[in-house]
């Protein structure tokens, strides 16, 4: 990309990136720069990453002020579904009643029925889950589009999101490239950019959550970085 094409300065938490590409800041737990969603503004709008519960209506406004109301968006994949980046899925479905939800099929009955999920992160966070993530709502099953080994998501216009699985940081990872910006949604895969002293640092869970809540470590908050230009 370009870095002409780039706009240096946010308005309210959005940064153009190029090619109709659209950082959102989803403010996790009330914080900049921790968590970022994108929109791509394609024929058929997609939104990568949702951030979670409590960003839903950061996300619902930053999309409005971009031009995409309740009826417009037309997708929204998750990378996985660590509630940083998919603890918004529920309510984004409900905000987008048109809007597929695209996930790893290991992943998609986590959004379906979040009850197992929701309990394992409680024993890890405790208290401080509601605080920092928030409640995963359920999303309609037949709303759910599943992604396998190698998927291909349609924005319209000859424009797709090519979805690869990513296994590592999670068991239902995938990275995505834009057909158009050659863009790669990394999700958690590439590590963790600290912007303060400019390191990338190894994300790296838990094999589960269930054995995470045993040595009580939790998996890292991601970064705005998740998008990485070609």
């Amino acid at each position: 990309m370009n870095q002409a094409e780039r706009s240096p300065d946010g308005d309210g938490g959005v940064r153009a990136l190029g090619y109709d590409v659209f950082e959102i800041d989803t403010r996790m737990a009330g914080h900049d720069k921790i968590t970022a969603g994108y929109l791509i503004r394609a024929e058929r709008p997609c939104l990568v990453e949702t951030g979670t519960a409590p960003s839903a209506p950061v996300v619902r406004d930053a999309l409005a002020g971009l031009g995409i109301g309740p009826r417009d968006l037309a997708t929204v994949v998750v990378t996985h579904i660590h509630l940083d980046h998919a603890g918004g899925a529920g309510d984004i479905a409900t905000m987008f009643p048109e809007a597929e939800i695209v996930v790893h099929e290991r992943g998609a009955r986590h959004l379906a029925d979040p009850r197992r999920l929701m309990d394992s992160a409680r024993r890890v966070y405790g208290g401080a889950l509601d605080a920092l993530f928030g409640e995963l709502a359920p999303t309609p099953a037949e709303r759910i589009r599943t992604a396998e080994e190698r998927g291909s998501i349609d924005l319209g216009g000859g424009r797709r999101l090519d979805s690869h699985y990513a296994p590592g940081h999670a068991k239902h990872h995938v990275g995505l490239i834009d057909s158009v910006s050659g863009d790669l949604y990394v999700g958690d895969a590439a590590g963790v950019f600290i912007e303060e002293t400019q390191d990338l640092r190894p994300a790296t869970p838990p094999p589960s959550m269930r054995r995470s809540s045993a040595r009580g470590t939790p998996w890292p908050p991601s970064s705005p970085t998740t998008a990485c230009p070609r």
